[in-house]
Parts: C-alpha cells; structure tokens; sequence
C-alpha cells in the first residue's frame, strides 16, 4: 500500500505532508476517476484523509463539474452513480454560502478563469489549503493560493 505518490524522489523529494489541506478540484476528481496516471496522488491523498492525517475539500459546484462532464461523456444513471462513490470518499463537500459566493465573484472579476474554478480558489483560501489540479488555468490565480500541480 503507498502512501506517497509514485516516483515523488524524483522531482526532488516532495511529499505529503502530515496535517495538510488540500481543494480538489473537478480535474483532480476526474483524473482520480478515470484512473490517469497522476490518480494514484489523489489515491494517496484519499488514503490519508481515511487516517486522519490530512483533510481533502470540494466544492458542490466543483462536483456539479464532475457531473455535467460525466453526463456529457457517458449518460445519467452512470453520472448518478459516479456522484454516489463520490460521496463515499472521506472528503469533505462544501455548499458555498452567501460569503463564499462573494469570495468568488471577487476573484472571477479580477482573474480570467471560469467561474467554477473562483470557487475552488475560493474555498483554498477560505480552508488555508492547497489546490490539487492539472487544470492550466489555474495559472493565472497562483498569487493567490498554492497549487499543485498533477
């Protein structure tokens, strides 16, 4: 069983650390449910979360990405059933309140990124956490927030 992401010696050393925070946002989820080679980060970080020693969010907005994408690529009964092992997973899901939704607003009028992704850097800052993404728009928000990257 791993705990660390595979070949994490290889780009000099970085792991997961115990008692950290991370957003996944809807690229992270989808590569960890089409089994991509960069799942078994989000394997690990999942893994953690079970044990305690770190804590993953999302956004329902993040999640309502997963579904739509899911509904697009496939058809509703597996979109339903993606969304129930979804919330199986020990991450916690967020319904953005009336601040949050400011919070992005705030960030989508100053930054070119969509709107669903002001909610995942939304909720990072709010959670004082990481942003787990593959997701090159997220570029343009790392003033903001650290990201890492798949």
């Amino acid at each position: 069983m791993a705990l660390l992401p595979k070949n994490w010696w290889k780009s000099g050393g970085k792991m997961i650390e115990p008692a950290k925070r991370f957003v996944l946002d809807a690229y992270a989820i989808l590569v960890y449910i089409q089994d991509e080679k960069e799942a078994s980060t989000i394997e690990d970080i999942l893994r953690l979360c079970a044990q305690k020693r770190v804590q993953a969010f999302m956004s329902t907005i993040n999640l309502g990405e997963v579904y739509y994408k899911t509904l697009r690529g496939f058809d509703r009964d597996t979109a339903e059933k993606v969304m129930a092992s979804l919330r199986q997973l020990p991450m916690e899901i967020v319904h953005p309140d009336e601040e949050m939704v400011w919070s992005a607003a705030r960030i989508k009028a100053e930054h070119t990124i969509s709107y669903a992704d002001c909610f995942t850097v939304a909720l990072a800052i709010d959670k004082r956490a990481s942003i787990i993404t593959g997701d090159p728009d997220f570029k343009r928000v790392k003033s903001l927030i650290r990201i890492e990257w798949l």
